[in-house]
């Protein structure tokens, strides 16, 4: 499969196709979630736009990295450290799950260093109607390595409008 090109969000790189980066439009436009979880912060552009949607729909919005992303003046206007927690997931597995139960549909993006494990971890957490998406699909995700986790709660394909092939994003929803 071909590598994805890189596109940019106020002329600063994300890690996303320009398929993907238009897909999250779209997307979030069809759900009626509370919160939006994002797994994997950095260079941090992609998490601004996801900040800005949630902002100026009135939703929750938290986003996790092990790195420090770094400032700028956009993230400094909006006070995108309020929403951004420098961590390893990987020892806040129960903090990250309290907010995935909380009342209110989720959308759990997993796109931080190891996303065969965050699926396979925080698919637990899930409530029916939650979403869980995942970032390069098929380059780091290899489908016989989460099938397990997607049987046990009962994740199902969702969003028929993506083409995983071109944005590099799956997406599923607990039954």
């Amino acid at each position: 499969m071909k590598l994805p090109t890189h596109t940019a969000f106020l002329s600063r790189e994300i890690r996303q196709t320009e398929e993907g980066f238009r897909f999250w439009e779209s997307f979030l436009a069809k759900q009626n979630f509370k919160r939006l979880i994002e797994l994997g912060t950095c260079p941090g552009f992609l998490s601004v736009y996801l900040y800005l949607y949630c902002i100026e729909k009135g939703k929750e919005f938290y986003t996790y990295d092990k790195q420090d992303c770094g400032s700028s003046p956009v993230k400094d206007l909006i006070n995108f450290r309020k929403v951004f927690n420098q961590l390893d997931i990987k020892e806040y597995v129960y903090t990250i799950g309290g907010l995935i139960r909380a009342k209110g549909q989720t959308i759990l993006f997993c796109d931080d260093g190891d996303k065969e494990w965050e699926i396979n971890t925080f698919s637990e957490f899930l409530k029916s109607g939650d979403i869980i998406l995942t970032h390069d699909w098929i380059n780091e995700v290899n489908p016989l390595n989460i099938q397990e986790a997607l049987i046990k709660y009962g994740l199902e394909d969702f969003d028929e409008d993506n083409d995983p092939s071109k944005t590099f994003i799956k997406v599923w929803m607990k039954k």
